[in-house]
């Protein structure tokens, strides 16, 4: 993609699911330098929440999560060899991401299943428990630590607008 500047859009998605029975959209955009923003809608409200975590040398340590517990089409997302190279095209990366990103809606629909009023509570606590900047071990572990960075920035039924209440 010549020309493109880091900012420039390469690739957009929707999810679309139901949470507790009301229709959720996800709409991310995938940008040149991996930079993913997404703007998360439920309950007529809109939370926006950017994942950088494709952005760095991270970027390896996660996609090679993403291959370690499941063996994935390898026409979709390529390979990880036996001595731990990726071996993915470009369009791969953006499967994977995609696939990542759908994932990460499951993993906030569970929270707020399980959890539903302690979901922020829940999200820093999740956080906290793991020694942060490391990867986690497992591809489950990474993408459960993702949804709870998305509920605690994108303030997933927290308020957004404070009225004063008081004491009569």
């Amino acid at each position: 993609m010549i020309g493109m500047g880091w900012k420039d859009e390469m690739d957009n998605f929707v999810v679309q699911k139901n949470i507790l029975s009301t229709p959720s959209k996800t709409t991310f955009s995938l940008k040149q330098n991996w930079y993913l923003e997404a703007d998360f809608t439920w309950l007529g409200e809109t939370h926006s929440f950017i994942i950088t975590r494709w952005m760095s040398q991270s970027a390896v340590d996660s996609f090679r999560l993403f291959f370690k517990d499941q063996t994935r089409d390898v026409s979709n997302f390529g390979s990880l060899s036996m001595d731990g190279n990726l071996n993915v095209t470009t369009q791969q990366k953006r499967q994977i991401i995609r696939k990542c990103c759908e994932d990460v809606i499951g993993a906030i629909e569970l929270i707020i299943q399980t959890y539903k009023k302690c979901l922020l509570d829940y999200a820093v606590w999740y956080r906290d428990k793991r020694p942060s900047g490391k990867i986690r071990n497992t591809y489950s572990e990474f993408i459960t630590n993702l949804a709870c960075d998305c509920i605690i920035h994108g303030g997933i039924l927290a308020s957004s607008e404070w009225k004063i209440v008081e004491y009569p």
